[in-house]
């Protein structure tokens, strides 16, 4: 399906979503608008008047952001007003943390038998000597 579009089409479109929007919000008496409703109402009518139809997008980036966001909603808020402030907050600080901490530790294996590098003492050839007292 690769129709394009009218201009009459994609307005008609976009009035019907922000009705369905205000209704929705209307009859759930919820201030909560899902990512999804509002790239319906707002993101969704400018992408088809820009490229005059919408089959050939996929989701797959706004589904994985959404898995994320309930993810940190669920783990790092105190489920109050303030839960997007607080997850936005997060997310700076991992962001400032992440250049500082991006260097990775060398591991360098090393025989507790033998002293050398590259084996431990599972793999060395030599037997470990216990000593009793």
């Amino acid at each position: 399906m690769d129709k394009h579009l009218t201009e009459v089409q994609v307005v008609k479109f976009q009035t019907s979503a922000k009705k369905w929007v205000d209704l929705y919000y209307q009859a759930n008496c919820s201030t909560d608008i899902t990512p999804y409703m509002h790239v319906l109402a707002f993101h969704l009518p400018e992408a088809m008047k820009l490229h005059g139809n919408v089959s050939h997008f996929c989701q797959q980036g706004l589904e994985k952001v959404n898995d994320l966001v309930t993810k940190w909603y669920h783990r790092s808020t105190n489920f109050g007003r303030n839960a997007m402030g607080q997850i936005m907050a997060k997310q700076y600080r991992l962001h400032l943390l992440a250049d500082r901490c991006t260097r990775k530790k060398k591991w360098s294996t090393q025989c507790s038998i033998c002293k050398r590098k590259g084996h431990n003492k599972r793999s060395c050839g030599q037997k470990e000597e216990y000593v009793f007292w």
